[in-house]
Formats: structure tokens, sequence, C-alpha cells
């Protein structure tokens, strides 16, 4: 009765978070429109995303992007409050992004709207962003660094960032810049094999020279000398039966360092092959760990495992390297250690099973090894590796 009673519970609690989850759909749909220009031109522009985003955040919004007269019209939203982001990046157009009411800081002034409410007039006006321009050089060939990364930071007035990649002739253009001065960082991020650099030829950010843009202005001649970084190869595969991993995470760490193995640096991930290459790497000694996260089904679970089997940061095999050098063959082979619910012994006909008898105890859940944690899977309850935190670096706009 009381497992009934507690089914009914729970079903009355599911219809309800999904009638509230459901519940700004219901209500009768509201709009949002205006009219994108040029700031000085009155020019409408074109191309222009605008994005509605609930203040507070409780549900996704919309975006829409402006016609040729630079008209917009958000449709079929809920009654709420909603911050206004105009954004020319998605089509690399020109402009400066801001915030409803002219701000280029979130929130910008909020625009309320009711139950079939149409908001109009809800206009913005852009100026013309600022660019920097320049071309990146191998060192070594003095031939052009095609693919690195150039990305540009500012933090004073506020803060912006964007990143282009080289184009095969070494050349960058990074645009839609505020008003601001800007630190220019050049990267191979793992995926051309060159140093990062900071303008004027640093190598520390905070040394970098500041690059002052205005909007409207063009600076040109933001140049960098790129020399190759160290590399690190490898191939994953199954302990037992050879198969190639793919999706596998490498990831180095710097041992002795104050930063915890947790917190790992460069990091790749196995192709279909099984193999990895981890690029632009400076002079140090590393560890280098691999992990790969289980499927959605759980299928698939392999245990952490540092270079040459080790089972953790402090019994890893260390590994120096230094530009130009490229290190193969730091392979790894993971042995899957996902475990299933022990399953109740066979019981001849006519026996009542021994975890069902009234007579005895129900047998305890199996308790997990230390870094995994119990998760229903497909019906069975089955110990799945908890998944790991790694510092990236990313960039965002």
């Amino acid at each position: 009765m009381e497992i009934v009673q507690a089914r009914k519970l729970f079903g009355c609690v599911a219809v309800w978070l999904a009638i509230a989850a459901l519940a700004p759909a219901l209500a009768a749909a509201s709009s949002i429109s205006g009219t994108v220009t040029e700031e000085g031109t009155d020019a409408g522009i074109e191309g222009i995303q605008v994005c509605a985003e609930p203040e507070p955040f409780t549900f996704e919004g919309g975006c829409a992007e402006t016609d040729s007269s630079g008209a917009y019209s958000l449709q079929d939203l809920p009654a709420a409050s909603y911050s206004l982001r105009f954004s020319a990046w998605p089509q690399e157009l020109n402009y400066v992004q801001e915030w409803y009411g002219g701000d280029q800081i979130y929130p910008g002034d909020l625009v309320t709207v009711g139950d079939a409410e149409d908001a109009t007039g809800i206009d913005a006006e852009l100026e013309e962003g600022g660019v920097i321009t320049g071309t990146a050089s191998d060192g070594t060939t003095l031939g052009p660094a095609a693919g690195v990364w150039v990305c540009v930071e500012a933090f004073d007035p506020v803060f912006f960032g964007n990143c282009h990649r080289a184009d095969s002739n070494g050349d960058y253009e990074t645009n839609d810049l505020p008003s601001g001065e800007y630190r220019v960082t050049f990267d191979g991020e793992n995926e051309v094999n060159y140093l990062q650099r900071f303008y004027d030829e640093e190598d520390v950010f905070s040394n970098a020279t500041k690059v002052p843009v205005s909007a409207g202005s063009v600076v040109s001649g933001i140049d960098a000398v790129l020399q190759p970084g160290a590399q690190i190869l490898g191939t994953v595969t199954e302990e037992g039966t050879g198969r190639l991993l793919s999706g596998v995470e490498v990831c180095l760490w710097r041992p002795g360092s104050s930063v915890p193995p947790e917190y790992t640096e460069r990091c790749a991930r196995t192709d279909s092959s099984g193999n990895y290459a981890i690029r632009s790497l400076p002079a140090n000694t590393y560890a280098v760990v691999f992990s790969q996260d289980p499927d959605p089904y759980g299928e698939e679970n392999f245990v952490e495992q540092w270079w040459q089997g080790a089972p953790s940061a402090a019994e890893a095999t260390p590994l120096t390297i230094a530009p130009p050098q490229t290190i193969t063959g730091i392979d790894a082979q993971l042995v899957d250690r996902s475990v299933d619910e022990l399953e109740p012994p066979l019981q001849p006909a006519g026996q009542v099973p021994l975890l069902l008898s009234p007579l005895m105890p129900k047998a305890p859940p199996r308790k997990c090894k230390k870094g995994f944690h119990r998760k229903l899977v497909k019906g069975k309850r089955r110990c799945v590796r908890k998944k790991s935190r790694h510092q990236r670096r990313r960039h965002s706009r």
C-alpha cells in the first residue's frame, strides 16, 4: 500500500513539474520588434542577430536576424522581462555589439511584455567597430603561420574578446571591436604546432604591448613571428583486445606545480584510429593522463590511467620535452572497469530464491571503487566513473 501511494505521489509531482515547465509556452505569446540602424547614417543594417533572454533566466528566449531594411521581430515570447543583445559577429559584420539602451555591458535596459502583448519600436543604433589586422609568420621557414589562432582581449572600459584564424597567407583580421586597449595573443591551440606568443614578441600575457583601438578605425601591422612548439603523440587501445579507442581525453600536468592533478593543461582527444597529438608545448616536464567518460548508457567505462600504467599522478612517469622536439609512442592500454549489479544466484525449481527469503536480509548493494558512483543504466545499477574535471583555456566572444 505504501509503495502504491508513493508511486501516486511521485506521478502527481511529475505532472505538476511538467505543467510548470510548460507554463510559459501555454500562456498567450507576445512579441518584440524594432529596427537596427547604423550610427550616423540611420541606414538599416541587414544580418544583425537580435537575441532576447529572460531576466531572471528561467527558460530559453529566442533570436531573430534583421532583414534588408534592418527590421526584426521576435515572436512567440512568453510574458517576461527580457535583455536584448544586438550582435554583428554571426555574419562577421563590423559593428560593435551592444544591449538595448546602448549599453556594452549585460543586461542593458530590460524590455517587459505581458501576455499577448507586442512591444514595438525597440530599436538600436550600432556604431562601426574597430579593426586589427596583421600577419603571423613561421620563424623557421619564414613562410606564413597558416591556421594559427589570433585572439584579442580588452578589459577597459569593458571586457571584450574575440578570435580569428590566420588564413593560408598567415594574414588575419579581427573586427567589431569597441574602443579600448587590446592585448593580442597568437597561439597554435593544439591545432598547428606554434608556441603561444603575445604582441609585441612577449612570452607572458601581462607583458604584452597594449594596442589602442578606436571604434571605426583600422590598426594594421600587428604581426608576430612564431616558433614551433614541442609535440607528444601516441595511440590508445583497450587492454586485452587491442581495440583502438576513440574519444579518449589525453591531458598534461606539470609535476611539482602548485596546481592539483585534476586541473590539467593542454588536452587532446583520440581520433577514430585511437591516435592523438598534443602540440604547441613549451619546454617543461609533464605527466600524461588518459581518461574516457562513459557513454550515455555507461557501456564503455575505462579507468583513468597515467602514462606507463600508473594509477595516480604521484606514481606517474614524468616526461621532459623541449621545442622543437617531437616524442612519439606515448601510448596507453586502458582497462574496462564497468561493474554490473550482482545478479541473484540461480535456485533449483520449487525453492524460494535466497535473496527473497523472508528469513534472510537482503544483501547490501555492492560498493563502488574509489572514483566511481552508482548509476541506473538500462534498468540496472552500475558503477560508473565520476567525470573528472579539467581546466581548459577557452576563447569566447
